[in-house]
């Protein structure tokens, strides 16, 4: 951790840091509750692959500040391939909608399930209670 800080200290004039939190061959566990809120410190972005750790290991993405996590179905949930797991903080959205170029692609674009349930007519767990009642 600290010679990621003497790092950033000297040069942080980075937009995002992309941070693997268990790596599966080594089995490294990369502690996020220190790195990220440094990150932070700098105004870096988050994004966080948590695919080989999600279920697994602690990860609070409000506390440690991550601003992108990304799991997937096949590691800790045994589940079958192709179930991604997202979280996506309002500084991450920001960051994306105020780009300078469009995002190239439908299947690369975060902004397409942005408001999504409520775009769509889902109803959010208050709406379903004020509907059933």
């Amino acid at each position: 951790m600290e010679i990621l800080e003497k790092f950033l200290e000297k040069d942080h004039d980075f937009k995002y840091a992309t941070i693997v939190h268990c790596d599966t061959p080594s089995g490294v566990l990369n502690d996020l509750s220190k790195i990220c809120p440094l990150l932070k410190k700098y105004g870096i972005l988050t994004v966080v692959d948590s695919v080989a750790a999600m279920g697994g290991e602690d990860l609070q993405v409000d506390n440690w500040q991550i601003d992108i996590a990304l799991g997937g179905s096949q590691k800790v949930l045994s589940a079958p391939p192709g179930l991604t797991i997202v979280s996506i903080s309002p500084l991450a959205y920001q960051a994306m909608e105020n780009r300078q170029s469009p995002i190239a692609s439908f299947y690369c674009n975060l902004l397409t399930f942005k408001d999504y349930y409520e775009k769509n007519g889902f109803l959010t767990q208050c709406q379903f209670q004020t509907f059933m009642d």
